[in-house]
């Protein structure tokens, strides 16, 4: 099984779109892969794997 690359109350941002924190509020272990709950300011939870997310803020002059 994977290894847990961040726990509950982790601050992280989307790798994507980098703008807004959010914060891991649950983990869910399956036989092949973790994935996280994340609940953004909008206050909604969603799941993302660890590839999505990041500890670290990346700006946007970073992305290009």
């Amino acid at each position: 099984m994977d290894s847990v690359k961040f726990n509950h109350g982790d601050v992280v941002y989307l790798k994507i779109c980098p703008d807004e924190a959010s914060m891991v509020t649950g983990i869910l272990f399956r036989p092949s892969s973790v994935t996280y709950y994340v609940t953004w300011g909008s206050g909604n939870e969603y799941t993302h794997y660890d590839i999505e997310l990041t500890k670290d803020k990346i700006f946007a002059s970073e992305l290009s």
